[in-house]
């Protein structure tokens, strides 16, 4: 009997031939290399069963996961709004939130949030907005910088000095 991932069509051949790179077949269960498989895929990767099968396992594409011994032609999607790397995800928890857009907020549980009225953020990962100074306003999720605060209407009877309001 051959050994494992080694295969022989019997009659008088005296070695066995070796699987193809990426491929396997139990002991003494290889009787032509028809009968060698591709083997599971590491974690973060999946196997390519275009036309030709010469490649076995290849990467996940980006914002996809899949677990060790996968031997599915697909990954698994990372959550709306999170991403990894290329062959980087190989579970669930690898698929970390997205940066956010300017105007925006992390929400750890959510998302991306849009800042509040008044609020503003340079986007990415901040948790937080910064208040606009006093006197100043943007619109909720509209503030992208401090520079697109901008000061607030008078009341009756005032004026406003572009230097303190």
């Amino acid at each position: 009997n051959c050994l494992e991932d080694y295969w022989s069509d019997g009659g008088k051949v005296e070695t066995c031939t070796k699987c193809p790179d990426g491929k396997g077949v139990a002991a003494g269960a290889g009787t032509s290399e028809d009968t060698c498989s591709w083997k599971p895929c590491e974690a973060g990767q999946k196997l390519d069963l275009k036309l030709d099968q010469s490649k076995g396992c290849e990467n996940c594409p980006a914002d996809h996961w899949s677990d060790a011994g996968n031997t599915a032609s697909s990954c698994t999607a990372c959550p709306t709004g999170k991403g990894v790397d290329a062959g980087s995800g190989k579970q669930a928890s690898d698929c970390t939130w997205k940066a956010c857009n300017k105007g925006q907020y992390l929400d750890q549980t959510a998302g991306c949030k849009n800042c509040l009225e008044d609020y503003w953020s340079d986007g990415g990962k901040v948790e937080t907005c910064t208040k606009c100074p006093d006197g100043k306003g943007v619109a909720a999720g509209a503030g992208t910088s401090e520079d697109t605060c901008s000061w607030k209407p008078c009341e009756a009877g005032q004026k406003l000095d572009q230097s303190k309001g």
